[in-house]
């Protein structure tokens, strides 16, 4: 955030543009493995550790920053202005979560868009509306909301992805505002994972 302010402040304008799948890629990288190569070697010197490692790296990273590509609160500005809200109600104006309060924080969590997630027959005829409310209430099919698997093939960094996440995303509907740029183009592409094939361009403005 301090490069994303002194980018503001370089600019002298109260907002700017970026790719922010490419940023957040870069941001859970250097969270999990350092900020270079050799801080990353210190980390992970076994290579046992290393392909260990590697599976979580790219399922990982690939996964949690895809999901913080955060276009759909960009699009939805009522569920963006409700989660800010939270998050000052929560937080505290301009604070970031805490282990504390993660837990409080409920807009925030983010949801996937699994096929099975868009089923009329679990979520009712508004299924395909965007309500990140209606994945808190209990539904009676087990896989009705099944955004890491189940059974012994369920995530195992479940639980870092959702707090890793919900932190992110609360520090910055926190501190700024944003829309989906006009030079977005919109053009899912399915690599490993569903991302935008010309990246995600949005304009932040700064909270005052």
């Amino acid at each position: 955030m301090a490069k994303w302010d002194a980018n503001i402040e370089a600019r002298n304008k109260p907002e700017f543009e970026f790719d922010v799948h490419k940023e957040f890629h870069d941001i859970i990288s250097r969270t999990t493995f350092g900020s270079n190569f050799s801080k990353g070697k210190q980390i992970f010197e076994l290579q046992e550790i290393v392909d260990e490692c590697k599976t979580f790296y790219i399922a990982g990273k690939e996964t949690t920053a895809n999901l913080l590509t955060c276009l759909i609160l960009g699009l939805h500005q009522e569920w963006q202005n409700k989660a800010r809200e939270e998050v000052d109600r929560v937080c505290g104006q301009h604070a970031f979560p805490c282990a504390d309060n993660l837990a409080d924080l409920k807009i925030t969590l983010p949801s996937s868009s699994n096929a099975v997630h868009h089923d009329v027959r679990i979520w009712g005829e508004d299924a395909n509306v965007f309500n990140p409310m209606r994945f808190l209430e209990p539904r009676n099919h087990l896989a009705s909301f099944f955004p890491f698997g189940l059974g012994p093939q369920i995530c195992v960094g479940q639980n870092l992805a959702i707090v890793e996440a919900k932190i992110a995303l609360a520090m910055i509907v926190g501190r700024y505002s944003f829309v989906v740029s006009p030079s977005y183009v919109h053009a899912p592409m399915k690599l490993l994972t569903m991302q935008p094939q010309y990246g995600a361009q949005m304009i932040f403005k700064r909270r005052s």
